[in-house]
């Protein structure tokens, strides 16, 4: 472990921008991905394999009635509109993360507390999984590889932070 942490320090004026870029990308990312599963949760979903309109024979979601439109969501009916209503719901949890998650990265990595940012980003290894098993597991056959790569990518730099700015 020693000489990996002397190989990052020793290496620190090439690691650092490598770190700043890649926390900057993610958090422009993480905005836009919110930003696009709220104003377009269907869409999104499919983005990722996930089909949300299972009884419904169109694949626009302008063709598909808003969630407000249910007057009783915890009603059941045939059209499968209450499956429809939570599963947006649930990307509307999942857009307020990625917004929060993406504001939180920019604003430490504006501020320069590259030690709290590598925090997070570290942690975020468990969104990944998280977010990777779940597209795995409801997605289309190898849907997880769309969100599974791009973010092991950029999580990386978490762990290299943490090196860089661990005590020598």
């Amino acid at each position: 472990m020693d000489q990996i942490q002397n190989f990052v320090h020793s290496n620190a004026h090439i690691l650092l921008p490598v770190l700043r870029t890649t926390c900057a990308v993610l958090g422009l990312t993480m905005l836009g991905a919110g930003s696009a599963a709220l104003y377009q949760p269907i869409e999104f979903a499919e983005s990722f394999g996930i089909s949300l309109q299972r009884h419904n024979n169109s694949n626009s979601s302008h063709d598909a009635k808003p969630p407000s439109s249910n007057p009783n969501p915890s009603s059941v009916n045939n059209s499968g509109e209450t499956q429809e209503t939570g599963a947006v719901g649930l990307l509307m949890v999942f857009a307020g993360r990625e917004l929060a998650l993406g504001s939180a990265i920019l604003t430490l990595l504006y501020l320069d507390e590259l030690r709290a940012l590598s925090v997070v980003v570290f942690a975020m290894w468990w969104v990944v999984a998280g977010d990777s098993i779940a597209s795995g597991r409801y997605g289309k056959r190898g849907a997880y590889k769309n969100h599974l790569i791009p973010s092991v990518l950029m999580v990386w730099v978490g762990p290299l932070g943490l090196l860089l700015h661990s005590k020598a």
